[in-house]
């Protein structure tokens, strides 16, 4: 007997190959607009990369920011240009990135007035600005945030102002003393650190070429150019006084008292006698008679050892008087010079014991 083969079962089999293919085809109908459309794979990358990258950078550079400096205020800090701002915009501090400090501004005025070639730098944890000679020039105030000239500090550090019955006043653009009439007095002299008698112009005119402002022996005095001693600082009466008048009265006219060495004498005690050897202590005139006239020989400088031979005559003059000894030098020339002057605790001759 022959069977018959079951066609049902082929035809549902085919059905169903129809129906996966059907579907397999409406998928890729479905999903070809999408492969077609070029705006999503090219919108992914700029949202991605060109918007993420430049926010980024600045969050992570201004955690790694030094602390801001000390202030009584709410600092603004320009990133672009590593500065530091105060509420007014001003900007004070710049950061350097490779020492990885704040370092003050220095204003394009102040830049204007400073020497070719200066220096910013922290010394001992203070900001200076130093010329191209390391001379400091201005210093930074970290109270007021501002560049201070140094010159505006320096009066810590002044020696001992000169001795006076008036206050005085400081100069400090000039380094000079004024009396309370706005008077120059003395000027500072930064190397020896003291104070010296200013020489006013009237005097600097009748003054020879190549005049000297020395101290000797703790007196001031102008010495021409051969050694020869012009005028002596008077601390009393601050100002200058010749040496022909500090030493003399009225020599040339013959009103001159001389009198042997006494208790009545107006001038210093005498710390000399006859046969003593003196060394004279700051230079010092050696004449041909007691007082001062046309009698003028030489100028005995400091250190000069001499041999009292004669003397003393008592030569008054103004409020004092002047107390005179015939000398002898080692060359043997001889004269007559003033043990000390009228005016002040110093004696131009002292005895060697």
């Amino acid at each position: 007997m022959n069977a018959k083969p079951d066609t049902r079962s082929y035809d549902l089999f085919k059905l169903i190959v129809a129906i996966i293919l059907a579907l397999i085809a409406l998928l890729l109908l479905l999903r070809a607009p999408k492969a077609n459309q070029p705006t999503a794979a090219v919108a992914a990358p700029t949202a991605t990369v060109a918007v993420a990258a430049p926010t980024t950078a600045p969050v992570q550079a201004e955690v790694n920011l030094p602390e801001f400096p000390a202030a009584n205020f709410q600092w603004k800090f320009d990133k672009a240009k590593g500065l530091l701002l105060d509420p007014n915009g001003k900007a004070l501090f710049r950061l350097d990135a490779d020492a990885g400090k704040w370092i003050p501004v220095v204003p394009d005025d102040l830049l204007g007035s400073l020497p070719e070639g200066f220096q910013v730098a922290e010394v001992d944890g203070a900001w200076q600005i130093t010329g191209p000679d390391g001379k400091r020039l201005y210093r930074w105030n970290s109270d007021t945030m501002s560049w201070e000239a140094v010159e505006e500090t320096v009066t810590a550090n002044l020696p001992e102002f000169p001795t006076a019955d008036f206050q005085w006043n400081f100069d400090k653009a000039k380094g000079l003393l004024l009396t309370p009439d706005g008077k120059a007095i003395f000027r500072l002299d930064p190397d020896s650190g003291k104070w010296v008698p200013i020489v006013p112009d009237d005097l600097q005119a009748s003054l020879p070429e190549g005049f000297q402002v020395a101290e000797v022996d703790g007196a001031w005095q102008i010495t021409g150019p051969d050694g020869k001693l012009l005028y002596r600082w008077n601390p009393d009466t601050m100002s200058w006084e010749a040496v022909e008048t500090a030493e003399t009265s009225t020599g040339a006219s013959n009103e001159e008292t001389s009198t042997a060495a006494s208790s009545a004498c107006a001038a210093h005690p005498a710390r000399l006698s006859v046969g003593d050897s003196a060394k004279v202590l700051t230079n010092l005139n050696l004449r041909l008679s007691p007082g001062i006239g046309d009698n003028w020989i030489m100028t005995m400088p400091a250190g000069t050892v001499v041999e009292i031979i004669g003397g003393p005559e008592c030569v008054p003059y103004g409020d004092g008087a002047y107390r005179w000894w015939n000398v002898r030098l080692s060359d043997g020339r001889t004269g007559w010079a003033a043990e000390a002057p009228i005016h002040g605790d110093y004696y131009f001759l002292e005895p060697i014991q």
